[in-house]
Parts: C-alpha cells; sequence; structure tokens
C-alpha cells in the first residue's frame, strides 16, 4: 500500500513540474486564453466526484457484504470520470490552438497522475487481499 501511495505522488510531483516547464513554452496571451476556457468548468468540476462517493457511500451501506465489490467499482467510476474529463480537456485544449509541445507535456503529466492513482488503488487492493 505504502508503494502505491509514493508512485502516485511521485506521479503528482513529476506531473507538477512538466506542467510548470510546460507553461513557460506559452505567451502571455495563451496562458490567458487557457484560464478562460476553464474558469466556468472548475466550478461544476467536483459536482460528478461528490455525487460518485455519495453513491458508493449508500451503496456500500446497502450492501455491506460486498465492499470490495462496491469499491472496485468506486474506483474504476473515478478512474473513468478521470479519464473523460481528460479526453474532454485536451479536446478544448487543442481547440485554443496551443503549442504542441505544451500539449505533449500536459497529457504526459495527466497519464503519469492516472498511473499513480492505479498503482495507488492497486496497493490497497492488495493490501487489503492478505
Amino acid at each position: 500500500m505504502l508503494v502505491g501511495m509514493g508512485i502516485f505522488f511521485g506521479a503528482i510531483l513529476a506531473s507538477r513540474i512538466l506542467n510548470e516547464r510546460a507553461m513557460v513554452q506559452l505567451e502571455d496571451a495563451q496562458k490567458l486564453a487557457l484560464f478562460d476556457a476553464f474558469t466556468g468548468q472548475r466550478k461544476y468540476q467536483l459536482i460528478p466526484l461528490v455525487v460518485l462517493v455519495l453513491l458508493y457511500l449508500g451503496v456500500s451501506q446497502a450492501m455491506a457484504g460486498s465492499t470490495v465489490v462496491v469499491t472496485a467499482v468506486f474506483w474504476l467510476g473515478l478512474v473513468a470520470y478521470a479519464t473523460v474529463a481528460m479526453v474532454l480537456n485536451v479536446s478544448r485544449m487543442r481547440g485554443l490552438d496551443l503549442p504542441s509541445s505544451y500539449l505533449r507535456s500536459w497529457i504526459t503529466g495527466r497519464a503519469l497522475v492516472t498511473t499513480g492513482v492505479i498503482a495507488m488503488i492497486a496497493g490497497f487492493f492488495l493490501a487489503g487481499v492478505r
């Protein structure tokens, strides 16, 4: 479990470094366009996560004997949400005509974080199996 969490936090750190370096490639107008493109989305970004957590809590109490299945479905739902959000974000960024090097760095950073999340989930499940 600790290895998975270590990979997760390492992936977040690596992603942050990649994103900071990628931002340097953007001109001020591109940074402003990027910020403006996602300003409205920030208000609603947590709603699906809150719904997913509430569903998890409700279903896990209703199906107390099937916590492994409910937890697995929850984590799969979380990964699915992150994947859909990433695809939508890339689509929006491509519409802003940002440099391809920026997009590659951003996608690599997101892929690292997703890999870290999967490693952490695997660590939790492996720790629970023992």
